[in-house]
C-alpha cells in the first residue's frame, strides 16, 4: 500500500509537537538528581532480539519511578525515530507519574548524560555512553556485554530495580568508573 506510511508521518508530527510543548530542559533539574531514560525504537530487532526476556519500556520507568528517593526524577527522551510509533496516550502515561518528565527533543543525548546521576536502558549505546561520562548504569537486558562492568547493575524485576539503586545512590562515589572505562 502506497499511503501505508502517511498516518505514522501524520502522527509523527503531532507526537514530536506535543513532546516539544510538554519537555524539559536540562535548567529544570538539579544536576545528579535525576536518572536518564532513552526510549528504544520499538519494535526493534537490538530490543527484540537482545532482550526477548524483558522489553516493557514502561514497566522499567514504573520500577524506576517507585524506587527513587522523592527528591529524584526521570527525564524520558524519545528516540528520534520513532515519533508517530507510540501514542499520545503513551506520553500522558508518562506524565501522570509524580516524578517522570519529558526530555525536550532538542537537547543532545549527551548532554542529559553529563547532567544525570545515572542512566536506564534495556539495551542500546547510551549505557556505552554513560561509562564513558562515567555515570553508573540500571540495565534490563540481561544479555548485554555491558553488565560486566562494575558500574552496571542488571535488574530484573521490582525488588531488584530498588535494590540497585539504593546502592547506586549510596555508593556512586565508591564506584569504579576507570574501570569501567578501561574495560
Amino acid at each position: 500500500n502506497i499511503l501505508g506510511w502517511a498516518p505514522v508521518k501524520i502522527r509523527k508530527y503531532f507526537a514530536y509537537k506535543f513532546v516539544t510543548k510538554n519537555s524539559k530542559s536540562l535548567k529544570d533539574f538539579h544536576t545528579g538528581k535525576f536518572i536518564y531514560i532513552p526510549l528504544n525504537l520499538e519494535p526493534e530487532i537490538a530490543l527484540l532480539g537482545i532482550s526477548p526476556e524483558f522489553n516493557n519500556t514502561l514497566e522499567m520507568i514504573t520500577w524506576v519511578s517507585k524506587s527513587l528517593p522523592a527528591d529524584y526524577s526521570i527525564v524520558i527522551k524519545e528516540q528520534p525515530f520513532a515519533y508517530g510509533t507510540r501514542s499520545k496516550w503513551f506520553y500522558k502515561t508518562l506524565m501522570q507519574m509524580p516524578n517522570v518528565y519529558l526530555a525536550n527533543p532538542k537537547i543532545h543525548p549527551w548532554d542529559w548524560i553529563k547532567g544525570s546521576f545515572c542512566i536506564t536502558t534495556i539495551t542500546g549505546s547510551a549505557a556505552f555512553e554513560a561509562v564513558h561520562f562515567k555515570k553508573p548504569v540500571l540495565s534490563y537486558g540481561i544479555h548485554q556485554i555491558f553488565n560486566f562492568l562494575p558500574t552496571v547493575k542488571y535488574c530484573s524485576n521490582f525488588l531488584q530495580t530498588k535494590k540497585n539503586l539504593s546502592y547506586l545512590i549510596k555508593n556512586k562515589k565508591k564506584l569504579d568508573f576507570e574501570k569501567s572505562k578501561k574495560i
